[in-house]
């Protein structure tokens, strides 16, 4: 009968799903270094935004919220618009050197070291300034999540120029 319950046991656990672990943001419990800034586990991940060229950056970083560099191809990320339009949208990772070497294929493959600063750039984004963005960040097998919402008149952006 004993033998019989090690069996189940173990064909139980080998049912199981190996998805990883996901870790959302927590409260802000110090001030940080750059504006748009959230706390997930150990990390942080910022964002940053240019209407000028229509670029989104998410920086990876410590809890020292020094840059933290990962490989991976891409993060994923969800854009919503304040009029409700929907994006599902890759960050690539941005070209990192090296002693002045690129570590960037000519196919934009990552063949270095790796990224803590991840972008998207597309031409409708100069034209967008109100969205909620939430990424997925994969850092040493656990998804990272956070939510940033940004919204900012476009006359107050100094950014602008397009408008003139």
């Amino acid at each position: 009968m004993f033998i019989f319950g090690v069996i189940v046991i173990m064909l139980l656990g080998a049912c199981q799903t190996n998805s990883p672990q996901t870790v959302n943001e927590s409260p802000a419990d110090h001030p940080h270094r750059f504006l748009n800034t959230r706390v997930v586990g150990d990390y942080h991940l910022s964002m940053s935004v240019d209407h000028y060229i229509g670029e989104i950056i998410v920086m990876v970083t410590d809890k020292n919220e020094r840059p933290l560099k990962i490989k991976e191809p891409f993060i994923e990320g969800y854009l919503l618009e304040a009029s409700g339009r929907a994006h599902k949208i890759r960050f690539r990772p941005m070209p990192q050197t090296v002693q002045g070497r690129l570590f960037i294929s000519r196919r934009g493959r990552i063949i270095g070291p790796f990224s803590s600063a991840f972008v998207y750039r597309a031409g409708w984004l100069k034209n967008v300034h109100d969205f909620t963005l939430n990424v997925k960040v994969p850092i040493k097998g656990t998804i990272y999540t956070a939510s940033f919402s940004y919204s900012i008149p476009s006359a107050e952006n100094r950014h602008h120029h397009h408008y003139k």
